[in-house]
Parts: structure tokens; sequence; C-alpha cells
């Protein structure tokens, strides 16, 4: 059979005067027996070896070998595309997959609780058009695998924007806007989910780059919020005043969001390097409060305006501080002794000027009272049927253990009794003593 095939294969007959053209590999020379040797490894590499038809001359065999080098690499070319589009559909497979997974537990647990085909139509919606797009991203291990520098970087080419153009955080210096956006934590919220609830523990505030949300107070819807925009803000003053820990609304998404987180303990490390960064928040925040009052004012949110005055009087005293602390920062080189009368701050000035005048006011219309505070004239005498004389409307404050009001009415010459009435119904009467000279 051997002798049969090999006398039917093709044979190139060897052109008559070019026996130089030719090659033995026992005689030929150096450079022939290199070609010869790349010949034999690429029929060899490429499997096209068969016998059938082979190179006669040395320049035959140099030209196939360059055909089947070229051969090699579009087989490669080829074999790479494959590579890349088997590991695509593999990826696609596998969250596929997690989809399919996560489908049959629901539907399982469905079943199990005999839950309608409405509702179960309605979870296997959410999963494939909502959930199925977030699921297999984890954006903070990303995040974390980079340096804290370049995370700052990129916050600031996607929100650092957002803060700059806020009220809150337009004055503070890039120096401490950099700090800020280092701290910065990658978050993304699946629609219909909340990102934090009311009454609940406020540690961080958040800045919505993409997405929108919805703000509930109870079941009642309050407002709408498309990125980008700041949500959660009161809890930078979380880890100083307590009203602020507790969050007055709910946000919950009504689209896939991508959210940037900044914890309140971060920003209060900055706090510490810089006291005056908690003077600006405090001021910015005071401003706010007072925007959020006079909107308030007449939709009989007696409540909601209570608890605006509280926060506002103790953000006057945080600022206060806040002052006193970054004027002794400013003043460590030169070492300023302590007990060295300074200017006073915007804070201490509300302090010190509602104080003045609340002493000046029961110095002229009580110079002789007790030292227990009964201010007003002199009383009548045991057993006799004469009147008291009335008090003064600071003193009946102060009688009835609203000394705060009192404070008020000297502070403010438009303070009547029916204002009295209204901030006790308010809930602000009802704060503690000196808390109210703030509350205008």
């Amino acid at each position: 059979m051997f002798t049969s095939w090999n006398c039917n294969c093709t044979r190139l007959p060897f052109p008559a005067g070019n026996a130089a053209f030719t090659f033995n590999v026992v005689d030929a020379n150096g450079w022939a027996q290199w070609v010869v040797a790349i010949y034999w490894a690429s029929q060899t590499l490429t499997t096209v070896g068969y016998g059938d038809v082979v190179a006669v001359t040395v320049a035959e065999a140099l030209i196939s070998s360059v055909a089947m080098l070229l051969a090699i690499l579009v087989f490669g070319f080829i074999v790479s595309v494959i590579g890349d589009l088997l590991t695509v559909s593999s990826l696609s497979a596998w969250r596929g997959q997690q989809i399919r997974q996560q489908l049959q537990g629901v539907e399982a647990w469905g079943k199990e609780r005999h839950l309608g085909p409405d509702v179960m139509n309605k979870i296997r919606r959410y999963f494939i058009d909502i959930w199925a797009p977030h699921a297999g991203f984890d954006d903070a291990a990303y995040f974390y695998s980079l340096p804290v520098l370049l995370r700052g970087e990129i916050v600031s080419k996607m929100s650092g924007h957002t803060l700059q153009s806020s009220h809150l955080f337009s004055g503070l210096s890039s120096e401490v806007l950099g700090g800020l956006l280092c701290s910065a934590v990658p978050r993304r919220l699946v629609a219909g989910h909340d990102l934090y609830a009311e009454m609940s523990e406020g540690e961080s505030f958040f800045i919505l780059q993409e997405g929108q949300a919805d703000a509930y107070r109870g079941k009642k819807f309050s407002r709408s919020f498309v990125g980008p925009a700041i949500l959660g803000q009161g809890a930078i003053f979380s880890p100083y005043i307590k009203l602020c820990r507790e969050r007055q609304q709910t946000i919950r998404a009504c689209s896939n969001c991508i959210l940037w987180e900044f914890k309140s303990l971060d920003l209060q490390d900055i706090i510490r390097s810089d006291p005056r960064v908690l003077v600006h928040l405090c001021k910015a925040y005071i401003q706010y409060q007072d925007m959020l009052a006079s909107r308030l004012q007449g939709r009989h949110a007696a409540s909601s305006l209570g608890r605006l005055y509280k926060i506002r009087a103790e953000l006057c005293r945080l600022l206060a501080k806040a002052e006193r602390d970054a004027a002794a920062w400013e003043e460590e080189d030169v070492q300023k002794d302590p007990d060295e009368p300074g200017v006073p701050s915007d804070g201490e000035e509300q302090i010190q000027d509602t104080d003045q005048q609340l002493q000046k006011a029961e110095d002229e219309e009580a110079p002789d009272a007790p030292p227990h505070g009964d201010a007003g004239g002199a009383l009548p005498a045991p057993g006799s049927t004469e009147a008291a004389p009335p008090l003064p409307p600071a003193a009946q404050l102060i009688m009835q253990g609203e000394p705060h009001l009192a404070r008020l009415s000297f502070a403010h010459p438009g303070y009547t009794e029916d204002k009295a009435a209204q901030l006790r119904r308010s809930g602000f009467g009802n704060m503690p003593g000196g808390s109210g000279r703030y509350a205008v």
C-alpha cells in the first residue's frame, strides 16, 4: 500500500541546470542547512508536512517557511479573538447564573409562603430590571485598593464641584476640601431601598452623584432630590449636638443611585487639626437653620420650629467654643497668656449682649430684690389685705421658671406675651434656661 501511495504522489522535476539551487541536508552549506531546519520546524508546527509536495530548492523552502509562519500569526489572532469572546460570554454566563440562583431562591421562598403570581412577577421584574445591573459590583473593594491621594483625585473629579458650590463647604480651603474628599467612600443604592430611615442615628452625610431619591417624613412625601445633591448634612454636627444625631426624614431611592459617603468622624479629625473649619461650618449652618425657620413660619409647624430653635441654640454655643479654640490655635505660636482678656467672639457677643441687657433691666426694675430671684416691688406684710404690686413681665417669666423667655423680653423690644405663648406652644418654652437667647 505504501509503495502504491508513494508512486502516485506528485513529484516536481529538478530543473535542468539549476543543481546549485537544490539542497542536500548532508552536503549543503551553513545557510542552506538553517533554511532547511526552519522549513522542517514550520512544517512540524503547522502540521502541513504530509510528504505529498515538498520543497526542492532553497528558495522554495524559504518561501514556504515564511508562508507557514504568517499562517501561524493569523491562526494565533483567530484563537485570541475566540478566547476573548469565550471570556466575555463566561462572565455574562456567571452573572446570569447569579441572577438565576437568586430568582430560584426567591421563587422557592414565594411558593413556600403561597405568594400570588402577580407578586411573583413583580419580584422577577425587580431582580431582572433593577437588581441585576448592580449585581457583582463592589465599588468599595476596588476603591480601597487605590492610594489615598488618587482616591481624593477621583472624588474631586466626580463630585468636587458639588462640595465647592454648596453654601456649607464653599468657604473652606482647598487643603481642607482635599482631606475631606480623600475620606469619601463609594456607595450604590438600588431603587426602592432606603439610604437611611427617620429617627435613625446619623453618623455620615452623602453626595448623591447620580440618580433620584425622595424624602419622607413619616409616610408623607416631603421633597425629591436629583443628583448632584448633598443629603444628611446635619450629621456633620452629630459628634457635638445630640439633636443632630437623629435623622429627621427617610431618604428612599427612586432609581439606581451612585453616592459618596463622608463620615462625620473623619471630618472631626480635620477639625482637630484646624478649629477654624468648625467656625465656618457653624456659621453656615446657623444661616441654613434661619432660612428653614423663615420657611416654616405660618405653616403651623410648631414642633419643627421648636427643634430648629434648640439646634440653633446649641450651634451658637458650639460656635462660641469653636471661636475660642480657633483664637487659641492662631495664637499658639506667640504663647498668649490664657488669663489675658481677648476680643469676644461672635457667639460670645450674642450671649454677653443678652445677659447685659437682662441684668440691666433687672437692676432697674428691682433694685432691692432678694437674692433668690423674687424680683418686683415690696411684698405686703403677713395678714395684710393689701394686694401685691404687679410684677414686671420679665420677673413674671422668671417666677414661672422660664428665665430664657425673660432674656428674650429684654433682648428684643418687640417681644410680647403673645410671642411668649407662641414659643411655649412650639415647644421652645420647655427648653432649659438660657438656651432661648439664641432662638429669635
